[in-house]
């Protein structure tokens, strides 16, 4: 089996998707991240493994605008989670 990438995403460089996992559109993956389960629509996901961090203001597709995560731009696009 193999991934299924949804329509929109952007994958940084580097980045892996191993197995037989779903990203669903609009995701944006960091550089360097492993993704090894399911990502829900519009999500941004960073890390070893992947970790859901935030999700996007009104369904952008990041592949389009190609903003990166961390920029002016992209902050105000992106809805971030709080962490502990």
């Amino acid at each position: 089996r193999h991934p299924k990438i949804g329509n929109g995403v952007l994958l940084g460089a580097g980045a892996s998707v191993l197995g037989n996992i779903k990203i669903g559109d609009g995701c944006q993956i960091g550089a360097g991240t492993l993704v090894i389960g399911d990502l829900p629509e519009h999500s941004v996901a960073v890390g070893v493994p992947a970790r859901i961090i935030g999700t996007y203001k009104d369904n952008d597709q990041p592949s389009q605008s190609m903003n990166q995560v961390g920029s002016e731009e992209s902050d105000r696009m992106i809805s971030y989670f709080q962490t502990e």
